[in-house]
């Protein structure tokens, strides 16, 4: 048996439907029994309506954390906000509260949805987050952090879970899996507590859980973003853990990207922004299109850390 973590969708719906239809071509041969979502479901996108609609037939609202979007959209965020996203969360305001079923599905999500998730699958438990469960949205753990941000956001999951007995998996070894979203870029990392040695995996299509990460109790995995790539690769991404045969897969996936709703959001935005220019408006929303079209490289490529990040990237200094 197998289960998907999606996360970061960003009312993208044509992305939406390629990892459905993805998924169901993967079930062909190892069943997906499950499908969660790690939260910002809207935002940026420009057809938040379809995608929760979508979302409400393939995924059990339960199965569902909140992201930052949400919060933005409830009013439960103040802190400062990207211009680019302030503009999106509230054109995506408008366009749901024009749909009642939109309307009612953020409910059911302000309802059933919370900062983490604590289940059992399978072999393993599993702790899922939009950005940890202390849910600091303004600190970003990108895949080389491994000295401090990533082991602390470890702490962070390791501190929810206490008082719980960790489930014996993969060789009667004890380890976690803690998810978590928000950056948009696919991330492996893995920490063994006994000896206190953490190390990155690059992503890739396969990664044996047992030969590539079975010294280590915990595993940190972000199955970055469906609807706005961040990574530098265009594609849609998302994970799969098959329980049975200890492996994760990591899903690349093209879909056709329809511009016709940034049009839409440019004359909305121009009516209702009148404190902005009509450039500004433009330029702020081209970027959101031009990100979500073509999987712009979204961090200071001068932070990686060495040649072979460079390289697994594709970017030059």
């Amino acid at each position: 048996m197998a289960f998907a973590i999606i996360s970061d969708l960003h009312s993208n719906l044509s992305a939406l439907k390629a990892v459905f239809n993805d998924i169901d071509s993967f079930s062909k041969r190892t069943n997906v029994d499950g499908i969660y979502c790690l939260g910002d479901i809207i935002g940026y996108g420009c057809q938040p309506v379809e995608v929760l609609n979508l979302i409400s037939q393939r995924v059990d609202c339960k199965n569902v954390v909140r992201g930052n979007h949400e919060e933005f959209y409830w009013g439960n965020l103040k802190e400062d906000v990207d211009s680019k996203a302030l503009l999106m969360i509230s054109y995506n305001k408008y366009l749901i509260e024009q749909d009642s079923f939109a309307r009612d599905m953020m409910q059911s999500l302000f309802n059933t949805s919370a900062v983490y998730k604590m289940i059992k699958k399978g072999k393993f438990d599993i702790v899922l987050t939009h950005n940890g469960p202390a849910a600091d949205y303004t600190n970003y753990r990108l895949p080389w952090h491994k000295e401090v941000l990533l082991p602390s956001l470890i702490t962070e999951f390791r501190q929810v879970q206490d008082g719980k007995k960790p489930t014996s998996i993969f060789h009667r070894k004890m380890q976690h899996l803690y998810f978590f979203g928000h950056t948009h870029f696919p991330t492996i990392y893995c920490y063994n507590r006994q000896n206190g040695v953490g190390y990155e995996i690059k992503p890739k299509d396969e990664v044996s859980l047992v030969e590539e990460c079975g010294d280590a109790e915990y595993i940190l995995l972000n199955p970055g973003s469906v609807g706005y790539s961040r990574d530098g690769n265009p594609h849609a991404s998302y994970m799969i853990i098959d329980d049975k045969r200890e492996m994760l897969y990591h899903r690349r996936v093209d879909y056709s990207f329809d511009p016709e709703g940034y049009k839409a959001a440019k004359v909305w935005l121009k009516e209702n922004y009148s404190e902005l220019s009509k450039v500004q408006i433009e330029d702020l929303v081209d970027k959101v299109h031009q990100t979500a079209r073509h999987g712009v490289f979204g961090a200071n490529v001068a932070t990686l850390p060495d040649d072979s990040w460079r390289k697994y990237y594709k970017v030059n200094l």
